[in-house]
């Protein structure tokens, strides 16, 4: 008898004892959450977003290959790792020809989003690109579609290129058909020398 009371106070105590770290654990969660924001290095990224992330890492590098030649290489300062998407700060990616594997752009920005499933890539914040003959543009948002191997930037782009200047709205650039686009409102002028 004396046993079976031992027992149930041990009981009862333990599951006092989990209860109350079920409590803690909620209230956290709720002052997590009340908070709404997490400051990280300067940007502000949502509190669930930031419990979402499984990894972080800092000097992050990556090599997508298809039938052993490289199609793209990525670096990034820093990477934040989920299971569908890894948000990248601080990019510097190059781009492949799938004929001869030479680079044949190189993207930075600021940020952008790797999507994990697609292979697609993202890049946002003073996108500056330039191509192995020199040509460079400029935009806000620059993607990367792995499955038709096409750049597109909705936006508003610059090109330059030697004495060239061109604007627009709208770019798409298909490598493997050497197809350059620009859809909307194009603008060339041509410097004189």
């Amino acid at each position: 008898m004396k046993l079976g009371i031992m027992f149930m106070m041990k009981l009862k105590i333990l599951i006092f004892s989990l209860t109350i770290l079920f409590l803690i654990g909620i209230i956290s969660f709720l002052w997590v959450k009340k908070e709404g924001k997490i400051e990280k290095e300067g940007d502000e990224i949502s509190s669930a977003e930031f419990l979402r992330s499984e990894l972080a890492l800092s000097g992050f590098h990556l090599v997508e290959t298809i039938g052993g030649k490289p199609q793209w290489e990525l670096f990034a300062k820093n990477a934040s790792i989920s299971k569908t998407k890894t948000n990248l700060e601080e990019i510097k990616c190059i781009f492949f020809s799938s004929k001869d594997n030479e680079s044949i752009l190189i993207v930075e920005a600021k940020r952008g989003i790797l999507d994990t499933d697609t292979r697609d890539i993202e890049l946002r914040g003073k996108v500056k690109a330039t191509t192995k003959e020199g040509t460079e543009f400029t935009t806000d948002t620059f993607r990367w579609r792995a499955k038709s191997g096409i750049f597109i930037t909705p936006g508003a782009v610059k090109i330059i290129h030697e004495k060239v200047h061109i604007s627009g709205y709208g770019l798409e650039v298909d490598p493997e058909r050497e197809k350059v686009e620009i859809k909307e409102q194009v603008k060339i002028i041509i410097e004189s020398s």
